[in-house]
Formats: structure tokens, C-alpha cells, sequence
């Protein structure tokens, strides 16, 4: 202390890290070493009046070179210095300001109540981090696949494909949200397939080529009241293509072979009343009059259904798409880590032999039931009559309308109709609609061509129902659920598992990449100094 304090080396490097002084604390040593006339300034420092510090100043006073040489002890160094601070004709002594910053007693408890201060202040942020990087670690720890149990490697392998078979039996039946992706993704197929099929509905007109051409006649055709919601103008706008979400999710060969499922949107040519008589005139051979050919409405039948293989393969390849990118995916999930062994290539090649197996059986089961539709025949009486009358009176309604020159939007007509039924239910006769008046209209030239119309047009009604429920159920069914079912199995056979040479191959087969297993050890022991901090953190109090 015989120097001033701006001579001091340890006040000037503290002030270049702490030029405000708020980091700092003084300790001024040596105070017996002063000469008289000396302490005036030395006071003001330790007054916090010069060079003032946010914490202050204190004064020690340790052993000199003699007593040290004595060995006193830390107590008896103690003792001394309270004595040297508390004579009566100690400079320092008089201030009662300063009286609390003399001794190293005085120095020690205000270091023990600042550092008590500081672990109150910053503990709840070093917890918070700490808590933070464990959580980190233990994510990273268990994002990792578990060590590989190498004392029996062929109940590890037998595990893990039966992880991977349950998983993607999971996912073929969405039994939960968790499972839902797979289902979700080819569900927007059996929707477009059928509203193509729909789009091949036979477009009769109720008019011959010249009427519609010489009054500029339009048809818009209203379905039965168990398809309303099909209505052809609501089908075009309903009408999406493939989500843009699920394209990208997969695979470019994917997304090429599902493309031409958005392509398929013919709609057939409308066919007119005297077309239909011409092609009844083709087909008859020896009928009695007034007995249409069976072969007549079986060729317009099936002409309005030539399109429905390729629309209906078009929805299994998105399927099929759809269900090999997701297998492909809990192939890398469950077998991912053992590339270099060649398990996953392996894997991967089972499943894909399993996929075009099930494909092709598949395909063909598609084009047989296709072909059941070749031979018209339904047991849905019901629906047939009901469709059939409901045709046959809109065409006979519209055809009587264009012949009368009537619009059908007349308030005096439509108050006649009223009264027209209310007279037959009079009389005992069962009309509660105007397309029950319309059945006793008469066309005609064309009554029978109206009713082959009406009797087509139903019959394709009651296949559209059919095929849109039978060909999403047979997909399921055949491709799907046989691949689910299947898995397990396949791939035990194909990769060996029951041969006699299996365990040294399933060895090989699930051995760990060392690069892994370098991984492992390099987060496990972050994990445990995580831990150690942690536990070293909770031991103190807030």
C-alpha cells in the first residue's frame, strides 16, 4: 500500500476487463507497512470515496515475514488482525463506515453473501440449460437404434421383421390416427375412379340428330333422388386431381406410373333416339314385332363400359404407388442401420417381389371381374324398375315437350298437371308426380327406343353402384391385405431364416455398422455428463 493505488498493477488490469467496476471487489493489503501522513488517501479508497467500485473495497492484514516464519496458525492470524483493526489508534478504527470492511472475517462473509446472491440470480438459467441439454441428449440417445443382441441373431432378425409385418398391418387397417397416413394417401383414388366411371354414363338424347339441330336442344340429365349429390354439374366441380402432398412424397418412377390416373376424363358421345333405332334395326334377326334383341341392349351396354379397365387400373396403380413408397419407408425405418451388412438391400428386395407378386395377382382378379360385367344380369329388381321408370319418364317427358314446343317452365301448365293428378287420385289411380303423367305420353315412332333408353341407362346405374364398391374392396382385399398377411412369412423364407447355415448368415446379415456404434458411444457419453451436471445443479437451492 506504500504506492498510490494508480501505480497498483492489479487495479489496472481490473480496469481494463471491468472499466465500470461493477465485476469488481478492492482488497487493500498491508496497511502497517504506511508511514504517518500516509493514510488520508488510503482511507478515501477504502471509504469507496476514490476509484469507486459497485462492491466496494476491504483491508486485510496477513502475517509478516516473521510471524510466518513462527508457523502461527489461522486462527492465531486471525486473532492478530482483529487486534491490529480494533486498536483505538488505528487510523482505520475510526470510521464506523469502514469498520465492517476491516479483517478477513468481514471479507469472507460479504464474498459468501455476493457469491450466495450470484447462485440465486443465474441458478434458474444454468438449471434451465442444463435440463435443456439433457433432454437433447436423451432425444438423440433414443433416436438411435438399440444396440443389436449378437448372442442370438436369429430371434433379433425373427423381431425385428415381425416389428416391421405388425407395423404395416397397423398401417393397412389405420387402427388409430398414428396409422392413418397409408389409407389417407390412396383414398383420393377410389374417389376419382369413380367419378370417371361415372363420367361413362350413357348420354342418350330423347330427340333424333335433325331436332337437335334445328332447335338447338340441350340435355342436362337429372339423376335418380339416391344420386343427387352426383349431379353431372356438381361432379365437374368436385372433381381434383391427385393431391400435389402425396405426389411429392413419392418416388420419381412413382409419380409416373400415377400420372395417368388424372388423364382418364373422357365422357362418351351422346347417342340420340333414331342413332338408338338404327342399332336396334342392326341387331334384329327373326323377333316377333314389338321385341327388341337382348344383343341390342347388350352391345349399347357394353359400349358405355369400355372405358372402365383403364380407368379402374389407373386407381390400382396409385394404390399400388402408394403402398410399395410406404413399405420402402419402414424398410429404411426397421432395417435402415445394416446398408453395409446388405440386410437392407436384401429386405427391400423381398418386399419388392412380395408387392409385384400380389400386383399381378391382382390385376388379374380386376380384369376378371371386369369381365363378369360383360354379361349384364342383376338380382337388384328394386333399383332396376325404379331407375328404369324414372329414365323412361324424363325421356318421354323431354321428347313430348320438344314435339309440343314446350319450355316445361309454364305456371299454367304446371297448374294443370296439379289438377290432372288430383283428378286420377280421384278416380282410384296411383299418380303423385308429374313423371307419372308423363308415362301416358305418347311418342311416337320412338316408344321403343325410349324404352331401351330407359332400360340401358338403369341397368348401367346399377353396375356403376356395383363396380365403385366391388373394385376399391377387391384392391383391399386382394393386394393390400394380402401383403399384410403375407409379409411375415416371405420374408422369413426368403431370407433364409430356417436353413441350416442360418445363424452365421443372420450374423453377418446384423452386424452393426461401426460407425453406428461409434455414434452411440459418442451421445451415451454426453448423456451421462448431462446427468452428472444435473444432478450436481438439483443439489443446490434456489
Amino acid at each position: 500500500m506504500r504506492d498510490d493505488i494508480e501505480n497498483q498493477s492489479a487495479a489496472f488490469l481490473a480496469k481494463e476487463v471491468d472499466p465500470q467496476g461493477h465485476r469488481t471487489i478492492g482488497v487493500l493489503t498491508k496497511p502497517d507497512t504506511l508511514l504517518a501522513g500516509e493514510y488520508g488517501p488510503w482511507l478515501e479508497v477504502l471509504q469507496n470515496r476514490r476509484h469507486s467500485l459497485r462492491h466496494g473495497y476491504y483491508m486485510t492484514k496477513h502475517p509478516s515475514t516473521d510471524e510466518l516464519s513462527k508457523k502461527l496458525s489461522f486462527e492465531e492470524a486471525r486473532t492478530r488482525e482483529k487486534d491490529y483493526f480494533e486498536d483505538p489508534t488505528n487510523p482505520w478504527w475510526e470510521n464506523d463506515a469502514t469498520r465492517k470492511r476491516l479483517g478477513t472475517r468481514n471479507l469472507t462473509a460479504s464474498l459468501s453473501k455476493l457469491l450466495s446472491s450470484l447462485i440465486d440470480e443465474t441458478l434458474p438459467k444454468l438449471r434451465e440449460d442444463a435440463s435443456k441439454s439433457l433432454q437433447e441428449a436423451r432425444n438423440a440417445y433414443s433416436e438411435l437404434p438399440p444396440p443389436v443382441n449378437v448372442t442370438n441373431p436369429t430371434a433379433e432378425l425373427l423381431n425385428m421383421i415381425t416389428t416391421f409385418s405388425n407395423e404395416f398391418h397397423h398401417y393397412t387397417a389405420g387402427s388409430s390416427n398414428s396409422y392413418a397416413s397409408m389409407i389417407q394417401k390412396y383414398k383420393p383414388a377410389f374417389k376419382i375412379f369413380k367419378f370417371n366411371v361415372r363420367k361413362t354414363a350413357p348420354d342418350f338424347r330423347p330427340y333424333t340428330i335433325q331436332e337437335a339441330k334445328d332447335n338447338s336442344l340441350g340435355w342436362e340429365e337429372v339423376l335418380p333422388d339416391d344420386d343427387d349429390d352426383e349431379h353431372s354439374a356438381a361432379l365437374e366441380k368436385q372433381q381434383q386431381p391427385i393431391p400435389d402432398n402425396v405426389l411429392e412424397e413419392l418416388s420419381v418412377q412413382d409419380v409416373d406410373a400415377v400420372k395417368t390416373i388424372e388423364t382418364r376424363l373422357e365422357r362418351l358421345h351422346p347417342v340420340f333416339v333414331d342413332q338408338v333405332k338404327t342399332y336396334i334395326n342392326g341387331s334384329l334377326t327373326r323377333e316377333l314385332p314389338f321385341n327388341v334383341p337382348f344383343s341390342a341392349k347388350d352391345g349399347l351396354i357394353q359400349h358405355s363400359m369400355v372405358l372402365w379397365e383403364g380407368h379402374a387400373l389407373d386407381c390400382f396403380k396409385f394404390v399400388r404407388a402408394v403402398v410399395a413408397d410406404h413399405l420402402s419407408k419402414l424398410v429404411d425405418k426397421h432395417f435402415g442401420r445394416f446398408v453395409s451388412s446388405g440386410l437392407t438391400d436384401a429386405v427391400g428386395s423381398v418386399v419388392q417381389r412380395i408387392v409385384d407378386r400380389y400386383e399381378h395377382k391382382t390385376i388379374k382378379r380386376i380384369k376378371w371381374m371386369l369381365r363378369l360385367e360383360q354379361r349384364p344380369f342383376t338380382q337388384n329388381n328394386h333399383y332396376f324398375s325404379a331407375y328404369r321408370e324414372n329414365y323412361l319418364s324424363k325421356y318421354k317427358g323431354a321428347r313430348r315437350r320438344q314435339q309440343q314446343g314446350d319450355s316445361g317452365n309454364d305456371e299454367e301448365r304446371e297448374q294443370k298437371m296439379r289438377e290432372a293428378l288430383a283428378k286420377l287420385t280421384e278416380l282410384g289411380f296411383s299418380a303423385s308426380s308429374p313423371e307419372d303423367l308423363e308415362k301416358l305420353s305418347s311418342s311416337n315412332s320412338y316408344e321403343e327406343e325410349l324404352t331401351v333408353m330407359a332400360e340401358v341407362r338403369a341397368y348401367w346405374q346399377v353396375a356403376y353402384k356395383r363396380i365403385i364398391d366391388v373394385l376399391p374392396l377387391s384392391i383391399d382385399e386382394d393386394f393390400i391385405c394380402a401383403i399384410a398377411a403375407k409379409t411375415q412369412e416371405m420374408m422369413v423364407t426368403e431370407l433364409g431364416l430356417s436353413d441350416t447355415d442360418a445363424t452365421e448368415k443372420v450374423r453377418a446379415y446384423i452386424a452393426e455398422d461401426p460407425e453406428l456404434a461409434e455414434e452411440r458411444n459418442v451421445v451415451n457419453a454426453r448423456l451421462k455428463r448431462a446427468e452428472e451436471v444435473w444432478s450436481s445443479l438439483a443439489m443446490f437451492k434456489a
